[in-house]
């Protein structure tokens, strides 16, 4: 058998550019790998933000109320607010799980339509114009801070212990970012009343509120007008607010006249006077 001249030389040169190609794979694959980039505190980016916020500290209550109230006014003065997550008993003590009110995520109130099932109901002549991306906003950012309080039956004391006292977000600037620090309390609720009932404007009642050092207010304007709101529908007591005046006439023994529109007796107008008025007009 006959060797080709050179045959060891291109088997050489062959191999040689083999090596390279594989070389040159190797390299793309590795420039293709990017390294996982580290935030300012030297952790990467795919790990959790935690975010330094006090937790209240350690101790034992007389009741159950007074414990809550306690870590309540700990959270207000630090940047959060605590929600209960659920409470039941373990071989007869007695316990409660607080969580932060940022806990868990969205759960939307209803199953929104497949989008075939939309288009179908609602079909679309022309030419379409793109839908924008339905962007749904929530507080909840599945903050993993817990406490527990638990009776304990030797002491007759509500203890409490930090299960979790790491925070995913920051704290909030102000106490009115949190649904629990808005709410009004029972002596709150009773100025509201008595300041709306003497035709008080809402914003004058929240300035009179806000001065009040007695107890911590932090509810927006919006709450005032609501409780007005639901005050003056349960006074209405399911009539309509024409009705009402004409009940209030009737008792003050006015005099008045109701003119209706048409056979239906849709209110049209009312005339209205006292007795002292017309014995008045008479004698002018």
């Amino acid at each position: 058998m006959q060797k080709t001249p050179g045959g060891k030389n291109e088997d050489r040169e062959t191999k040689a550019e083999a090596e390279e190609s594989e070389d040159k794979a190797t390299i793309a694959n590795a420039e293709n790998v990017k390294p996982k980039e580290l935030n300012k505190n030297g952790e990467h980016e795919d790990q959790e933000i935690r975010f330094d916020i006090p937790p209240p500290p350690v101790n034992s209550y007389p009741t159950k109320e007074a414990c809550y109230k306690s870590i309540q006014d700990w959270s207000l003065n630090n940047g959060y607010a605590i929600v209960t997550q659920n409470s039941y008993k373990v071989q007869d003590e007695a316990r409660v799980l607080y969580q932060c009110d940022k806990s868990g995520t969205y759960r939307p109130h209803r199953k929104a339509p497949a989008k075939e099932e939309t288009e179908a109901e609602n079909p679309i002549v022309g030419n379409p114009k793109p839908s924008k991306p339905h962007v749904i906003k929530s507080r909840k950012t599945n903050c993993p801070f817990r406490l527990s309080v638990t009776y304990n039956a030797k002491t007759s004391m509500w203890d409490l212990f930090i299960t979790n006292p790491e925070h995913n977000h920051p704290p909030s600037s102000n106490p009115s970012a949190h649904l629990v620090h808005r709410r009004l309390t029972t002596s709150q609720t009773i100025e509201i009343d008595k300041m709306a009932t003497a035709w008080v404007m809402p914003l004058r009642i929240q300035n009179a509120l806000l001065k009040d050092n007695s107890s911590p207010f932090h509810a927006p304007l919006k709450t005032i007008h609501n409780r007005n709101y639901k005050q003056r529908k349960a006074a209405l007591q399911g009539r309509s607010s024409v009705g009402a005046m004409i009940d209030l006439l009737k008792s003050n023994n006015s005099v008045y006249k109701v003119k209706t529109a048409n056979e239906q007796a849709n209110f049209d107008a009312l005339f209205c006077t006292l007795l002292e008025s017309i014995e008045l007009a008479k004698n002018t």
